[in-house]
């Protein structure tokens, strides 16, 4: 498969011709664009192509096979949260068409799974046989140190805002207990 298989891209809309057995030629327009060095409208081709070998957007390829594909299940709870479940007689690796990054983690019964860039782009993760249900989630270093930051600002402003009325509050406080003990 190439990336527009793996990248789950049906259909190619381009302005120039593409060389690629893999992608059906469907039809030639042209279409008016402004040309912003000049001020003139020019016309200019557009192309559409067909992909008939787009995968789908996870799918597992078991070990030792060679361009055998079997789709995965795949639950998308939230941008940043998924649920897969595979069923499979053979260990072999999952293939998310999802761009790998560092703040993806994918859990199993409370268990880390590694994951591995598939094509320096993918993320990819290997199972063994059997049944599975496994978590995908985002959640970044990043995103977790800005949280705490931003937690740490917001009581720090409440802490400067209400230190003035504390202070008040302390001092009428000591000056009430000054004239309690001076009668």
């Amino acid at each position: 498969p190439d990336l527009y298989d793996l990248s789950g891209i049906t259909h190619l809309i381009t302005s120039n011709p593409v060389t690629n057995e893999r992608l059906k030629f469907i039809t030639k327009d042209t279409i008016t664009m402004p040309n912003f060095c000049g001020g003139w409208w020019n016309e200019k081709p557009v192309y559409l192509y067909e992909n008939a070998y787009v995968l789908p957007r996870a799918f597992f390829v078991s070990e030792g096979s060679k361009g055998s594909f079997m789709p995965v299940g795949v639950n998308y709870v939230s941008p940043d949260r998924r649920y897969i479940y595979i069923q499979t007689k053979q260990a072999g690796t999952i293939i998310i068409s999802e761009s790998f990054h560092p703040g993806w983690i994918a859990v199993e019964n409370n268990k880390p799974i590694p994951l591995t860039p598939y094509l320096n782009t993918f993320i990819s993760f290997k199972v063994p046989a059997g049944e599975h249900e496994i978590r995908l989630e985002f959640a970044p270093q990043s995103l977790r140190l800005g949280l705490h930051l931003t937690q740490i600002g917001l009581f720090l402003i409440l802490f400067i805002l209400l230190l003035p009325k504390g202070l008040a509050w302390i001092s009428k406080k000591e000056q009430s207990n000054r004239l309690k003990h001076q009668e």
